[in-house]
């Protein structure tokens, strides 16, 4: 069995390319294709990608970010060693549209307080899935704050030693003017 497995759910796209990619990628063994007939928005493109997953764990990424060298292997060895951990998260490198780096977010331990005001956690988050289920994954009419609203109710009576920082820049956030941020 795979220790990963990358869950694209496309959200109704009408880009000959991108259809084609996923059609000549469909058949690859750690790649789940979760195909949705129409655009409906992105908290039921990431539902629909949550529903597909079969994991233990569950990590959003946005379409046009990428990840860092070695950023899963690290999460896996820290998920192994924090058994009790339901979430946890990295710092980021941003960068510009071509994912040069143009600055670095080292972010906090976690802070109760801080969250309430500031969604600083933001990517990469790697939630339980169990939990997600549970809290009915991202809610609708969120859009543009989907994240943060997860967050805040995911967190909800987690405790300090069930969330774990990584500090590590694991992921690349590119920040170009057209992105949703």
């Amino acid at each position: 069995a795979s220790l990963f497995q990358l869950v694209l759910s496309d959200d109704g796209s009408t880009d000959e390319r991108t259809r084609r990619w996923l059609e000549q990628h469909a058949g690859e063994p750690r790649l789940r294709i979760q195909r949705n007939p129409e655009n409906k928005g992105i908290a039921v493109a990431t539902n629909a990608g949550i529903d597909a997953a079969t994991g233990d764990w569950v990590a959003l990424i946005d379409h046009d970010d990428a990840i860092a060298p070695f950023a899963l292997e690290c999460i896996a060895h820290a998920l192994v060693e924090n058994p009790g951990v339901e979430l946890l998260y990295t710092d980021e490198v941003i960068t510009d549209g071509r994912l040069d780096p143009e600055g670095c977010f080292l972010k906090p331990a976690w802070d109760e307080v801080l969250l309430s005001g500031v969604n600083y956690i933001n990517h990469f988050s790697v939630y339980r899935r169990e939990r997600l289920l549970e809290l009915g994954k991202l809610r609708l009419g969120f859009d543009g704050s989907q994240d943060y609203d997860l967050l805040l109710r995911y967190t909800r009576g987690l405790t300090a030693s069930q969330i774990r920082h990584l500090p590590y820049p694991a992921y690349l956030w590119r920040r170009d003017g057209a992105s949703y941020s």
